[in-house]
């Protein structure tokens, strides 16, 4: 059973029973389009302990298999630099401390987090072993109630320009260990249902609107999820074997991201992307899954209707229509 954010509210969770699959998504802006998407390239099953024991294998915890996935990626593009973005689940020790060189990370921090400056210089010869950690600073909870100033930008986040207040500074995170250089950011919701949030950047150098904006992208991984379900029936399948289980999601995950990069190289410039036109919905202006979707059925229908239909009957206005049905159909 797993949290729905799609379905949830402020005043009621909702939850699903299902599989539960740590994803590795390449998030990509297309040219036509207003919001990235993720495109899934990378899956790892993960079962609860005492399924892994029925089944003998050895458990282990989605941090450990997306520490996993995220080496298999920083591998393949060792001479790129890469910029994973994850929910609070993920920032923990095991993700920070095994970070491939190349790979720089933006995650939730956890407003009670023990933070720690530099250690400071030795001056002259001390006894016992040098200090591993720098002062103790101020946890972001006691440093987003604290009498400093707010800081008033204005970033783009999900879909929208709005002023944020919000305060900065770097630190040393000491249960993530790694002694990695953070760039911490807290930002005062007075709206929302917590009045903090706080976050945190591997890249010191990033600014906060870099930090604010990068993290809000991670909202297309959920989205994602839901067309899936929606549009390839991610969730409909019935599988009674383990293969069956281990092979059902990723290749309709693996579908979606092939089904959006046709469109992006082929399908989005072809004549068979034809939008249906709804009186309620005139203001739409991109594609949607969907769309991609009809407009691939379109495509594949397309020389078999014009092969097959009787040329003394006016063939394109028979296959014109047959296709518009066939692209609206489930």
């Amino acid at each position: 059973m797993h949290h729905d954010p799609l379905t949830s509210t402020r005043s009621r969770a909702q939850f699903q029973f299902g599989h539960c699959w740590v994803t590795l998504a390449i998030l990509v802006q297309l040219p036509f389009a207003r919001r990235p998407r993720a495109l899934p390239v990378l899956f790892r099953l993960n079962m609860p302990e005492k399924m892994a024991r029925k089944w003998g294998i050895p458990h282990r915890k989605k941090t450990q298999f997306a520490a996993d996935i995220v080496r298999i990626l920083a591998g393949h593009f060792a001479g790129r630099a890469i910029r994973i973005v994850n929910d609070n689940l993920y920032s923990c020790e095991t993700l920070l401390a095994a970070l491939p060189p190349n790979v720089q990370m933006v995650g939730r921090l956890n407003l009670e987090a023990a933070l720690h400056g530099p250690v400071p210089p030795v001056v002259g010869r001390r006894k016992g072993r040098p200090r591993k950690w720098g002062p103790k600073l101020p946890t972001p909870k006691k440093v987003a109630e604290a009498d400093s100033p707010w800081e008033e930008p204005r970033v783009h986040i999900y879909g929208r320009d709005v002023t944020v207040r919000l305060k900065t500074w770097t630190a040393f995170w000491r249960s993530a260990g790694a002694h990695r250089l953070l760039r911490c950011v807290v930002v005062w919701r007075p709206n929302g249902q917590y009045p903090y949030e706080a976050f945190f950047s591997t890249d010191p150098a990033l600014t906060v609107t870099e930090v604010l904006e990068t993290y809000a992208r991670r909202w297309s991984l959920e989205v994602t999820f839901h067309e899936t379900r929606a549009s390839l029936g991610v969730d409909h399948p019935q599988c009674w074997t383990r293969h069956a289980v281990e092979r059902t999601a990723p290749t309709a995950m693996l579908l979606y991201s092939l089904i959006v990069l046709w469109y992006a190289d082929h399908g989005h410039a072809s004549p068979a992307a034809i939008w249906p036109r709804r009186p309620w919905y005139r203001h739409k202006q991109t594609a949607s899954f969907e769309d991609m979707v009809a407009t691939l059925r379109r495509a594949t229908l397309h020389p078999r209707l014009s092969s097959s239909v009787d040329p003394a009957r006016d063939p394109a206005k028979i296959t014109d229509s047959l296709l518009r049905w066939y692209g609206e159909a489930a």
